[in-house]
């Protein structure tokens, strides 16, 4: 597991990825008015990212499409960013995001376009050919904030612009407005919807916290409840790469108490081999810094025996600490004889 850059990035992307969430997401958040404007049975999660590649380690975007409810199969997408820390220029990534999104709807329809033509010249039988576009869809720009700090930035994107210039120009500058979801503000009762999507707001919510770690037990609790425990399993090993990569100093003995205080035993196994799994990652990359100093092979030699040590802390039996290393007998045995 290499170092991840924005662990809070990271995690919210690999959560809005999982079923459901985006739709809980927008059931929860949307002002009033638009929630009742759109078909929630047709919200789906699209694949596109519209930041630029170059730094996709430091932002994130998710955009959600769904039919309105108007009768006349009309699109809304809601575009989601992701925000961490207060971002000045957020309307500027928003504006940027849009226009893309809008570029790329106009190709796929005249893609669309273009192969009913050539299949109806062909003789296939296919659907009607889409008359030329005339309009584009509304996107809703949702900055989702969950900082230590006060989010104080202005929501118009126009307050960007020079505020010396004179009124005449006015009509030549864009004029939106982001809906601004800060969770400081929001309770955690109030936070409705699938397991997975309200234990993944209550932890952004809590992230930043003092007293995270007490508060973790009660967070994950609802994990257990989920009808399939792979995907327990599956999303607690998300929410570990988070808790390792964010500095909350939680310790490896921490994260074993809570597993223990929060799981029941049929559940606890599977959880533990996650973690066993993300410490014998976290040894490895300790081998490769210590490899540059001493060479590879030691440095790999010696996370390994670390993560050993780890696994016959938190009582792992000893074949299973063989199969996950990789070690030799003499070299474990060698390693737990200090110990």
């Amino acid at each position: 597991m290499s170092k991840i850059i924005n662990p809070h990035d990271k995690f919210f992307t690999t959560s809005f990825d999982r079923p459901g969430v985006g739709k809980d997401f927008l059931k929860n958040n949307l002002p009033a008015d638009i929630a009742n404007l759109i078909d929630y049975n047709s919200v789906e999660l699209t694949r596109d990212s519209f930041v630029d590649k170059k730094l996709k380690d430091y932002y994130s975007d998710k955009l959600l499409k769904a039919r309105l409810k108007n009768g006349t199969q009309s699109l809304f997408y809601a575009l989601i960013e992701h925000k961490s820390y207060p971002e000045p220029f957020v309307s500027f990534q928003l504006l940027v995001y849009k226009v893309k999104i809008w570029e790329s709807f106009i190709n796929e329809y005249n893609d669309i376009r273009e192969i009913r033509k050539r299949q109806k010249k062909q003789g296939v039988c296919v659907g009607a050919i889409p008359p030329p576009l005339k309009h584009l869809p509304p996107i809703m720009p949702i900055v989702l904030y969950h900082g230590a700090r006060n989010w104080t930035i202005p929501k118009n994107f126009r307050i960007l612009i020079d505020p010396n210039r004179p009124v005449e120009l006015d009509k030549y500058i864009p004029d939106f407005q982001y809906e601004l979801v800060d969770l400081s503000g929001i309770s955690e009762e109030s936070i409705k919807g699938e397991i997975i999507y309200r234990v993944a707001m209550i932890l952004m919510k809590n992230i930043f916290s003092k007293d995270l770690k007490n508060r973790l037990p009660d967070i994950l609790k609802p994990l257990e409840n989920l009808s399939n425990q792979n995907t327990a399993s599956q999303y607690f090993e998300t929410i570990v790469e988070y808790l390792l990569n964010c500095p909350i100093s939680l310790t490896q003995q921490e994260l074993e108490n809570i597993v223990y205080s929060t799981f029941s035993e049929n559940i606890r196994g599977d959880i533990m081999l996650t973690i066993a799994d993300k410490l014998r990652n976290e040894g490895k990359i300790k081998g490769k810094k210590e490899g540059k100093k001493e060479g590879k092979k030691e440095g790999k030699k010696e996370g390994k025996i670390e993560t050993a040590l780890n696994m016959l802390k938190k009582g792992f039996d000893f074949n299973l600490i063989k199969e996950i290393t990789g070690l030799p007998d003499k070299d474990l045995q060698a390693a737990f004889a200090v110990v």
